[in-house]
C-alpha cells in the first residue's frame, strides 16, 4: 500500500470514515482504493459515485470479481436494485390475534398484472405480506390482470401457496364497452368487475381479505384488528381518511361519482348520504354475511346504469355493508391509510410510516388509485426524491424518504462496515510484514 492509503486504512480502523474517504478520492489507478472506496460509497448510500468507482475499477482491471459483481448489481432495474423494509415488530394485543380455526379459514385476495408500476406495487405487496410472522403462509389468491407467463413462474417460485386465476368478466361487457369516462376496458379492471364475485372465483374460505395491488403492510398488527372485527361484525371497517377529518360520505370527494346519478343508482347516492366512508382498498367480508352476494347484484345493476367500472365496485360495497351491517364498528384510518389526495405521510427518524399530524404507525399503507401515476411512478422509476414536508419532488434522496415497501439495502450496512474494516486492517498487517 501507498503511505495515504496506509494513512487512510487506519483512519478507517478509527472510525475517522469521512477523512480516509477524502484521501482514498485522492489516489488513481489503485485497485486497493478502489475497492475501499466502493465499501465505503456503498455503506453511505452513494451509488452514483459507487458507480463511477466501478467502471475506473474494471478499466484498471477488467477481471476484478468484485468490481464485476457490482457492475452486474448496478445494470439491473432500479426496482430489482432495492431490498424489503425490514420487518415492524411491535407488541401486539394477544385477544385480537385470530384463533388457528380463523387462520384456516382465511385468504388473501389481491389483482396483479405487469405493467408498470403495477408490478412493482403488486410484489412489494407479496413481499410484504410473507415477511410477516403470522400470516406469511395464508393462501394468497390472485386475479390475473395481465400478468406475463414470466411473471406467473416468478411468483408461484417466490410467494406460495398462491392460486392465479383469470375471472374473465362477470358482468355483461358485450353491451356495456365503455367504462372509466369512456374508455374501453382493459384487463386491469377486472379487477373491478371480480371483486364481488371472489367467492365464486375463489371457492373454499370464509374470510376474503382484499387488498388492492399497490397496497403494503408496514404493521401486521393492523391485520389483527381488522380480521377480529371481521369474525365479530362480519366486516372490517377502516375510515377513508379525509384531510379534513370528514369521512362522511356526503360532503366528500366520493361526491362527483354520484353527480347528476353518473357512476351508481340513485337510490344508492341517496342511502350513503349519511354513511361513513370506509376504506375499501384493504378490508376483510366474512363470506357468511351475505355481503358478497348483496355487492354482485348492486354491482352488476351500477355497472348496467352507469358502464363504469372503477368507482362503482367500492361505492356498490359500501352500500352492500350498511345494507347488511348497518350500525359498523370502525377502526381508524391509520389501520389502512389510503394517502389519495391528502398527500404523503410522515416519514420519523427510524424510516416507520405514521399519519400525518400524528405519531400513529401506518398499518397498511395505500397509494390509492388517484396518486399512482401522479406520485408513485416516478420515483419508483427513477432516484428523485420527495420531500414530504412540501410534497415535492427533487427535494432529497430518495433512499431517505422512501414511500414504498422496498428500499435502498440499509440492511447491508453493518456487513459492508465489517468487510472494510477486515480488509483494511488485513493490509495494515500485511504492511507491517
Amino acid at each position: 500500500m501507498s503511505g495515504r492509503i496506509n494513512i487512510a486504512a487506519q483512519l478507517i480502523q478509527d472510525s475517522e470514515i469521512d477523512i480516509a474517504l477524502q484521501m482514498l478520492e485522492k489516489e488513481t489507478n489503485d485497485a486497493q482504493a478502489y475497492y475501499w472506496l466502493s465499501l465505503i460509497y456503498r455503506y453511505q448510500d452513494d451509488y452514483d459515485k459507487e458507480k463511477m468507482i466501478v467502471d475506473k475499477a474494471l478499466a484498471l482491471d477488467n477481471n476484478n470479481t468484485y468490481m464485476r459483481n457490482r457492475l452486474t448489481w448496478h445494470n439491473l432495474p432500479l426496482f430489482d436494485r432495492l431490498v424489503p423494509r425490514q420487518q415492524l415488530l411491535l407488541p401486539r394485543d394477544s385477544k385480537k390475534i385470530p384463533s388457528i380455526s380463523t387462520l384456516e379459514q382465511l385468504c388473501f385476495v389481491t389483482a396483479g398484472g405487469s405493467d408498470t408500476p403495477y408490478r412493482e406495487c403488486f410484489i412489494q405487496l407479496l413481499e410484504s405480506i410473507r415477511a410477516t410472522q403470522l400470516y406469511k403462509e395464508i393462501p394468497i389468491m390472485i386475479m390475473d390482470t395481465g400478468l406475463t407467463d414470466q411473471d406467473k413462474d416468478f411468483i408461484q417460485k417466490n410467494f406460495a401457496p398462491v392460486i392465479i386465476k383469470d375471472p374473465e368478466w362477470d358482468v355483461d361487457t358485450l353491451n356495456n364497452l365503455q367504462t372509466s369516462g369512456g374508455e374501453r376496458l382493459t384487463q386491469g379492471l377486472k379487477a373491478c368487475t371480480a371483486r364481488p364475485f371472489i367467492p365464486k372465483h375463489f371457492p373454499g374460505y370464509r374470510y376474503y381479505f382484499w387488498l388492492d395491488t399497490d397496497v403494503w403492510i408496514q404493521d401486521e398488527r393492523c391485520l389483527d384488528l381488522m380480521i377480529d372485527q371481521a369474525v365479530h361484525q362480519g366486516v372490517s371497517a377502516t375510515y377513508h381518511f379525509s384531510g379534513t377529518q370528514n369521512f362522511l360520505f356526503a360532503g366528500s370527494w366520493w361526491d362527483r361519482m354520484t353527480q347528476n346519478g353518473a357512476w351508481i343508482l340513485p337510490e344508492q347516492a341517496t342511502f350513503l348520504q349519511d354513511k361513513k366512508v370506509i376504506a375499501g382498498g384493504a378490508i376483510c367480508i366474512d363470506n357468511q354475511t351475505g355481503i358478497f352476494e348483496a355487492w354482485q347484484q348492486a354491482f352488476t345493476a351500477d355497472f348496467t346504469h352507469s358502464k363504469q367500472a372503477w368507482g362503482p365496485d367500492e361505492l356498490s360495497c359500501l352500500y352492500s355493508i350498511y345494507k347488511i351491517i348497518p350500525k359498523l364498528e370502525y377502526l381508524g384510518f391509520e389501520q389502512a391509510y389510503s394517502m389519495n389526495f391528502t398527500g404523503p405521510p410522515i416519514v420519523n427518524t427510524d424510516g416507520i410510516l405514521c399519519v400525518p399530524d400524528s405519531a400513529k404507525t401506518v398499518g397498511l399503507f395505500h397509494f390509492c388509485g388517484a396518486k399512482k401515476d401522479l406520485f408513485f411512478a416516478p420515483v419508483i422509476e427513477s432516484n428523485i426524491g420527495i420531500d414530504l414536508q412540501i410534497n415535492k419532488y427533487g427535494q432529497v434522496p430518495r433512499k431517505i424518504v422512501s414511500l414504498h415497501y422496498r428500499t435502498w439495502p440499509w440492511q447491508d450496512k453493518s456487513e459492508i462496515f465489517s468487510q472494510l474494516i477486515q480488509e483494511t486492517k488485513q493490509g495494515l498487517e500485511s504492511r507491517k510484514l
